[in-house]
């Protein structure tokens, strides 16, 4: 599957991020805490409706609720189940 045009708004610890990828590959860099992870969050959790990293074994007491929300904005309520 190809993503032609990406779009995330209020998603951890990204406001506003907007991507139109022009080649086949893309290259996400930058220092810590700049959104790399957030932005592949983002893209697993439109893929699968959750986010892979916050399950499974390792995840331990890590939850999408109080660990997936990192953008404190009430315009947009985020319902999990």
């Amino acid at each position: 599957m190809k993503i032609d045009a990406l779009r995330i708004k209020n998603f951890r610890g990204l406001i506003n991020f907007d991507c139109t990828p022009k080649e086949k590959n893309v290259i996400i860099s930058g220092p810590n805490g700049s959104g790399k992870s957030a932005l592949v969050d983002a893209i697993d959790f439109l893929f699968t409706g959750k986010i892979t990293r916050l399950t499974g074994t390792g995840a331990r007491e890590l939850s999408l609720k109080e660990h997936g929300p990192h953008v404190d904005h009430d315009a947009y309520p985020v319902q999990y189940n």
